[in-house]
């Protein structure tokens, strides 16, 4: 995976995105700690020696670090007091832990539950802005589980992360006697490398400069005014067409089991160009939004005006996996992946309609919507981590979602800095009630991040300059894809029309959905 950025706001505070809450600060220079994740069936077999090779490990980091501060590495069995709730203390452990090693085996691949060890950890490790905090040690061999069958591995994104860290190797020493000055000498390299990722890390300068000189914009649509060039009549695939102060705007119709079927609006988004990307003046920017650089839409294209729901997903799926639950907000916990099984099941279900991602260049030209600023309600001023008036009206961000929230199982958010207003639990809202943007569009910034079809790039020097997907040519697929938008617990800096993440295409959070679009043929 190309990047490892997490969602920027609140999570980095040390909560995961799960609605659970983590101890801040673990990470070294704080107390170090470990969550040394295995099944108590390797244990057994290896008559103890991973419980063994646990406190040799401990003593080892110790060594290195020096007296202080003093190394744990919990292991469930000597950690969680008789009669505590076992979930409930693993996942204490998870959310205060600044590293995990799991112990790589046939066994801990079937395991649900050290399947969802190492998964609640990413979350961890990615609200702390890290791809180094997971350590997997290669006990047993397993090159010969099959990934794609369940019986063998629980979760393939599980087994995909583990292998795509640096492992360490223990698979000639299984048998050894862990007192064997090779095994010390492979715990030492293990430890050592635990030291190194857990200094702490400095923030990069940002860069200095003036702004880009503006690119003229084709004029897009205001309220009151018509688009030009004219949209296309009502396409074969369309249920019905209209048009408003916004713009033209079609519907589908997506038959629904058991109800109603669910209608769905489209947007019209006329072709023309713009300056995609941030200046380096504007508040809250990051390296990665730039360099500026023209981009040309050279043919229209219809877009959802809100993130997909709940409801749409539903339909389609059978199923919702959305932690937020309710027919009307953005469907999410939801990866890259699982979005192209959704556009597979759709669009064979509704010949025609040929739906999509949007790249990441016809996404931000849209949310732009012939606008030149940080929002497209205008510029951003940032009067604390979660406030930046400008946002109140159009998004759901970390300053305004827990205002009035009417859900039973919101994250905590009280301890998150500089709300715009005050509020005690925090997560989605329902689509569309904050204004849209000058084409129609709603939600395009704030309340969930977006998957765009793009492949992850540190920056945007050598992008395609006509609107056309970033796509790389790696054969595994197994490069980071594109999430934009900002979501309901970010900081205001992370909601703006240039602001871009990259994730794993397996990786699922309650902050991200999507929307979807469609190139007129």
């Amino acid at each position: 995976m190309t990047n490892d950025r997490p969602p920027g706001g609140n999570f980095d505070s040390g909560q995961s995105g799960t609605g659970t809450q983590a101890a801040a600060g673990a990470a070294w220079p704080g107390q170090p700690i470990g969550f040394w994740s295995y099944t108590s069936s390797d244990d057994s077999a290896s008559r103890g020696q991973l419980s063994q090779l646990r406190r040799l490990m401990a003593d080892d980091l110790q060594r290195l670090i020096g007296r202080e501060p003093r190394v744990h590495i919990f292991q469930d069995v000597a950690a969680i007091p008789k009669g505590a709730t076992w979930e409930s203390e693993i996942n204490k452990a998870l959310d205060a832990a600044s590293f995990i090693i799991p112990i790589l085996t046939p066994a801990f691949l079937q395991s649900e539950w050290c399947c969802r060890e190492v998964l609640r950890f990413r979350l961890r490790e990615q609200a702390l802005r890290r791809d180094n905090l997971i350590f997997p040690f290669h006990y047993t061999d397993t090159s010969h589980v099959d990934p794609d069958d369940p019986r063998e591995v629980f979760d393939k994104s599980v087994h995909s992360l583990l292998l795509s860290r640096q492992i360490l190797d223990f698979r000639e020493l299984e048998l050894e006697d862990p007192d064997a000055r090779a095994v010390r000498f492979k715990l030492r390299e293990l430890s050592t490398s635990i030291r190194n990722a857990l200094r702490p890390v400095r923030p990069p300068p940002q860069p200095i400069g003036g702004r880009p000189v503006a690119i003229p914009l084709v004029p897009g649509p205001s309220p009151g005014s018509p688009p030009a060039p004219p949209a296309p009549e009502k396409p074969d695939w369309a249920d019905g067409i209209g048009r408003d102060e916004y713009g033209v705007f079609v519907t589908i119709r997506v038959p629904a089991r058991g109800g109603e079927p669910v209608v769905q609006r489209l947007r019209w988004i006329q072709p023309g160009r713009f300056s995609m990307g941030s200046p380096a003046d504007e508040p809250g920017r990051y390296d990665r939004e730039g360099p500026v650089h023209e981009v040309t839409i050279g043919a229209g294209f219809w877009l959802f005006d809100t993130p997909c729901t709940q409801a749409l997903w539903q339909a389609v799926m059978g199923k919702n996996p959305s932690f937020f639950k309710s027919a009307d907000r953005p469907v999410e916990t939801v990866s890259f992946d699982d979005v192209q099984s959704f556009l597979i099941r759709i669009n064979t279900a509704m010949p025609g309609l040929e739906l999509a991602l949007p790249s990441e260049a016809q996404w931000e030209y849209a949310c732009r919507a012939g606008t030149r600023d940080a929002t497209y309600a205008g510029p951003m001023v940032i009067e604390g981590e979660n406030n930046a008036p400008v946002l109140d009206a159009i998004a759901w961000y970390g300053g305004n979602s827990g205002r009035g929230f009417d859900l039973k199982n919101g994250f905590d958010s009280s301890k998150w800095p500089g709300k715009q207003y005050p509020h005690e639990r925090a997560g989605t809202r329902p689509v569309a009630l904050k204004a849209p943007n000058p084409w129609g569009l709603y939600d395009v910034l704030g309340n969930v991040w977006e998957w765009c079809l793009d492949h992850w790039h540190d920056s945007y020097a050598g992008a395609p300059g006509d609107g056309s997907a970033w796509l790389d040519t790696r054969p595994d697929g197994a490069a980071g894809r594109v999430v934009r938008g900002g979501s309901w617990g970010d900081f205001a800096r992370y909601v703006r029309a240039a602001c871009r993440l990259g994730y794993d295409p397996a990786f699922r959070n309650d902050f991200v959905g999507f929307r979807c679009a469609r190139v007129q043929a």
